[in-house]
């Protein structure tokens, strides 16, 4: 997808035409899905993330799981943390964890 450029003007006809350059399919909101979901402006209700329950279960499974795994890990390196290549190796791992959560909207 091409970067969308801001509206050229500011007149309504101008913000009306820039319309167009918007994308109407977005990917879905789980990592794992290659679908497409589309904008549809007559739906009520919030603007579908995900192509389908199975997936917006999977994505939220998953971000728990990851954030159960963060906070056992964070646990561990603190108050007594471990030494050596464990603390290393547990480090790491939390970083890879808020790296995969930043996909999954945060680790909060």
């Amino acid at each position: 997808m091409p970067a969308i450029q801001p509206a050229r003007g500011d007149s309504v006809a101008d913000l009306r035409a820039s319309r167009a350059k918007y994308p109407t399919a977005t990917p879905c909101r789980n990592p794992t899905c290659t679908s497409l979901v589309a904008y549809d402006e007559t739906s009520r209700g919030a603007p579908a993330r995900f192509c389908s329950d199975r997936c917006r279960t999977e994505f939220n499974r998953t971000k728990r799981a990851l954030k159960s795994d963060l906070s056992q890990v964070d646990a561990h390196l603190s108050g007594q943390p471990p030494q050596g290549k464990i603390a290393r190796e547990l480090k790491g791992q939390s970083t890879h964890l808020r790296w995969l959560l930043d996909w999954y909207g945060g680790d909060s």
